[in-house]
């Protein structure tokens, strides 16, 4: 079983959050649940206009700085989960351990080289 599968996705909520213009600023919030059943929560805000960039992870600003070019931001949780957000052309994704990217795992359709190996395995077994 992959790293990335202790890792239950609870919800994805996005938002325009400009005070003038409601689109020159987005809001991203990702919960999650590790297998032990604590829940999180990483939220960035981000200016397109300005390049102004914060991270929140369970309520605590842990970035906040102003870049325009490809932003790429890693944390860890509970000392094996590895998250970070990357800088897509249509957006920003949060990926989790191994590149599985978490609407993957909210739509329930992620799977990775050793998943797909790790099946076989036990099909083989049983």
């Amino acid at each position: 079983m992959s790293a990335s599968l202790n890792v239950v996705p609870v919800s994805f909520q996005e938002a325009d959050v400009g005070k003038r213009i409601k689109a020159t600023k987005r809001s991203l919030k990702w919960t999650f649940k590790i297998e032990d059943g604590a829940e999180h929560v990483i939220e960035m805000f981000y200016s397109k206009l300005s390049g102004k960039k914060a991270v929140i992870f369970d309520g605590d600003k842990i970035y906040e700085g102003k870049q325009m070019s490809q932003f790429r931001y890693a944390l860890i949780v509970e000392k094996q989960n590895i998250f970070v957000i990357t800088d897509k052309s249509h957006g920003y994704d949060l990926e989790i351990n191994n590149g599985v990217r978490f609407q993957q795992l909210l739509k329930g359709k992620a799977s990775s080289d050793f998943d797909k190996w790790a099946a076989k395995a036990n099909d083989k077994i049983v």
